[in-house]
């Protein structure tokens, strides 16, 4: 009898982390050795909390602002 076994596989992986977080290596570091054994897209987002107005500044087109109105 031959049966064949599906693997469960990701396509993209998010990583979340916060400036005062002090596991953020070991959390980009996992992700990272999961995204290369699933052949995945790492996306790692880095949040910041600011008191900033940042219409004013200019940020690099890949950058983009989300806040809590977005949602």
């Amino acid at each position: 009898m031959n049966i064949e076994v599906k693997r469960k596989t990701f396509s993209k992986i998010l990583v979340a982390i916060h400036e005062s977080s002090k596991s953020a290596d070991k959390a980009v570091d996992y992700a990272t050795r999961i995204a290369q054994d699933y052949n995945a897209i790492l996306v790692v987002l880095y949040v910041v909390r600011t008191q900033s107005n940042l219409d004013t500044v200019n940020l690099p087109s890949h950058v983009r602002i989300i806040s809590w109105q977005d949602f």
